[in-house]
């Protein structure tokens, strides 16, 4: 038997393309991801293509979510910072907006305050030494997930 976690980017791959597997990733890794505050707080639903940006701009969806209606107006503010949050995971502009559906999260928390640490961009030195490290790694997807690892570690630390 093997956790239904690492199944789901497999199926849905198949079926919903690239942005399928960008779902997945970030419903099964949404506490890695946001923090168990955030996450307590907040459900992901959805990946949205945008439908009103031209054919030819980058492929960044909107990610919806369900909030608690006590927390939206914070997470309104903290909007730049999740974005940030999850584009690092990624290591790449996955997600370009937020689009918040007020209702109860699973196990929500009340009144819980929210303090997303912002997480800075490794400069390019920080960059070629992350893949340096990596040069060794042959599994493509396996590379790009250690390098989204290794920026967010690298975000977190100080220069």
């Amino acid at each position: 038997m093997r956790p239904l976690a690492a199944t789901i980017p497999a199926v849905t791959r198949a079926a919903l393309g690239k942005r399928g597997a960008a779902l997945a990733a970030v419903l099964g890794q949404w506490e890695a991801i946001m923090g168990p505050e955030l996450a307590a707080s907040t459900a992901p639903i959805r990946l949205i293509r945008d439908r009103t940006a031209p054919e030819d701009e980058d492929e960044a969806a909107i990610l919806e979510l369900r909030v608690d209606s006590a927390a939206a107006v914070e997470l309104q503010h903290l909007e730049p910072r999740i974005l940030e949050r999850i584009n690092a995971h990624f290591g790449y502009r996955a997600v370009k907006r937020l689009k918040l559906r007020q209702g109860p999260p699973p196990n929500p928390k009340r009144g819980q305050s929210f303090a997303v640490q912002p997480i800075r961009r490794p400069g390019m030195a920080e960059e070629r030494a992350l893949f340096r490290q990596l040069e060794g790694v042959g599994d493509e997807s396996l590379r790009d997930a250690l390098a989204g690892l290794g920026r967010v570690v690298i975000g977190k630390s100080r220069p």
